[in-house]
């Protein structure tokens, strides 16, 4: 989900079709390198306000978003939800490398 939040605000990101050896096509993939890191809700909060302050775009999903049935069904619990009781579950960051690395470098990897 997070990642087609940044490829629809960037498309740059999502890669040309491949060919394999046969010529079948794929869909093209990230261009991007996705790391997934671990950081608990109250720090996942903390990340996209330092993120947004930043400069950088901050997708997140949340609890809401997760049992969601519709789009639409999603749009209408989030205005009645107060962004203190979104309950972050994942944030994908993006923009230039170095405030990104500054903001998640101490981050460990999620095994």
């Amino acid at each position: 989900m997070l990642a087609l939040t940044l490829g629809k605000t960037a498309p740059d990101l999502i890669g040309y079709y491949a060919d394999d050896g046969q010529g079948r096509s794929y869909p093209g993939l990230t261009t991007l390198p996705l790391p997934v890191l671990t950081l608990d809700a109250p720090g996942l909060v903390d990340l996209v306000d330092a993120a947004r302050h930043s400069g950088l775009l901050a997708g997140v999903m949340t609890r809401t978003a997760q049992r969601a049935k519709t789009y639409l069904g999603y749009l209408n619990q989030l205005r009645n939800t107060t962004t203190v009781d979104l309950n972050l579950i994942g944030v994908a960051l993006l923009g230039p490398d170095r405030r990104v690395r500054r903001l998640t470098g101490s981050l460990p990897l999620l095994r």
